[in-house]
């Protein structure tokens, strides 16, 4: 049997390391693209979640009439969004990587909370097609 890894198309491995990708909004040729500097999919998957939210953000009022650098300006934000979250990792190294520190919780219990969760919504996702396909 072959373990696969989630499908996610705008995170990519090379040579071990993870990237995110994304298109630029209504330019097909374009896209964005940066090292998430971690070679566990799980970390990149987390990370990918927080820069998508930023790209979103920064695309939402895009026009095709923009003349700037659009791919220049979404690189350097959200390599500063990785950056951040590098630093903040460093300052609390002890701290939930995925979830939010809770008083009387383990960091531990937070985090493996988290991945529970992330599960049972890939479970229900997953479930969600084998109903469509009958």
């Amino acid at each position: 049997m072959v373990n696969m890894l989630p499908q996610r198309s705008h995170i990519t491995k090379k040579r071990g390391v993870y990237f995110y990708r994304r298109r630029m909004p209504n330019s097909p040729d374009n896209e964005v693209a940066l090292s998430l500097q971690t070679r566990m999919f799980r970390v990149a998957e987390y990370l990918a979640t927080g820069l998508d939210q930023e790209f979103r953000r920064l695309t939402q009022d895009v026009t095709t009439d923009d003349k700037t650098d659009l791919a220049a300006i979404l690189r350097s934000c959200l390599k500063r969004r990785l950056a951040s979250d590098m630093e903040q990792r460093i300052e609390t190294p002890y701290a939930p990587m995925f979830g939010v520190a809770e008083p009387g919780k383990s960091h531990a219990s937070v985090d493996l909370e988290w991945i529970e969760g992330e599960l049972a919504s890939a479970r229900s996702e997953l479930a969600g097609r084998l109903d469509d396909g009958d």
